[in-house]
């Protein structure tokens, strides 16, 4: 253990990996310098308080309301797709102008 440990970091050969191991220290403690101040850091002052206790669980099981769910008639399809065709032409001709060009068809 000891000679394994000599020949990779105290022998002549691995100046290159004492460098990279004294590197590695450097940034480590760095990085521990820098994250150690954020705990410091407050809330700014427009944050709304905290609940003074947190709800148990999310309501998951809470459920919508139930929608209307039956079919169209006839009627309302067919104004459905009359919209939707005015709706298509009013676009191709706002197109069409602002291109320079005569609306298809």
């Amino acid at each position: 253990m000891i000679g394994r440990f000599h020949r990779l970091f105290l022998g002549p050969a691995a100046a290159g990996r004492r460098l990279a191991l004294c590197a590695g220290l450097l940034l480590a403690g760095i990085g521990c310098g820098c994250t150690s101040q954020i705990a410091d850091i407050g809330e700014p002052a427009d944050v709304p308080p905290r609940p003074a206790a947190a709800p148990a669980y999310p309501a998951v099981h809470d459920m919508p309301v139930p929608r209307d769910t039956r079919p169209l008639t006839a009627e309302e399809r067919q104004r459905l797709a009359d919209e939707l065709s005015a709706a298509r032409e009013r676009q191709e001709a706002q197109t069409a102008e602002a291109a320079g060009k005569p609306p298809a068809r």
